[in-house]
């Protein structure tokens, strides 16, 4: 939670486009803006843009403000200094053509990226263009990768294996892909990226993938 007081606002809104640019990289984080800029007086309640599904939690929220008369949820929010930011936040978030969710087998990253995939449906983002990656997925650690999908609602598109060869890469500042392209990593890491990209799987390498199945069948 961030308390940001602007400056500007009248003379050109510099400090609404200083925080805008300043914390370019993490607007696609933010979940909620609100601007009080309406003099002082007894407050009625806010105006509100977002989807459907934010409306709805906000107008629930808004009902603890009952009693000083203060529940108002209007049909249209923002202000001078926030809405150069929100729309630079949705370019951002909107424009990309696909964003990939990264979790391992482990009970506080699954809850973490639980949170965070609810902070996307909330403000009605990037509901079609998920991608879901599981790092360590043969972890064993007791819970299992269906647990995993059940528990996000996703299934997971990726599932990049334990390896040694990944500390050793960061270590000597190389991607693995590239210091290491035969590795178990670089394979399932390549494959993801093909298919983000829509290139067909080689030939070769699904003949390489059947026989290590069938190797590992037998």
């Amino acid at each position: 939670v961030r308390v940001v007081l602007f400056t500007n606002e009248e003379n050109g809104g510099r400090g609404g486009l200083a925080y805008r640019d300043r914390h370019r990289a993490e607007l696609p984080k933010h979940v909620m803006m609100l601007e009080s800029d309406i003099g002082v007086f007894r407050p009625t309640g806010f105006g509100l843009t977002g989807s459907d599904q934010a409306r709805h939690t906000v107008t629930g929220i808004a009902t603890l403000l009952r009693g000083m008369r203060a529940d108002l949820v209007g049909p249209v929010g923002g202000g001078a200094d926030i809405d150069h930011i929100h729309a630079s936040a949705a370019d951002l978030v909107s424009s990309g053509p696909d964003v990939i969710l990264v979790s391992s087998l482990d009970v506080s990253s699954i809850r973490s990226l639980g949170k965070e995939i609810q902070a996307l449906d909330r403000v009605g983002l990037l509901s079609v263009r998920r991608h879901f990656l599981l790092n360590r997925a043969d972890a064993r650690v007791g819970l299992e990768i269906s647990d995993v999908e059940t528990a996000l609602g996703m299934t997971v598109d990726a599932r990049i294996p334990s390896s040694r060869a990944v500390p050793l890469s960061m270590n000597q500042g190389r991607p693995i892909a590239i210091d290491d392209p035969n590795s178990s990593v670089s394979i399932e890491l390549a494959r993801f990226a093909r298919n983000l990209a829509g290139i067909e799987e080689p030939t070769s390498h699904k003949r390489g993938l059947g026989a290590l199945r069938r190797r590992r069948l037998a």
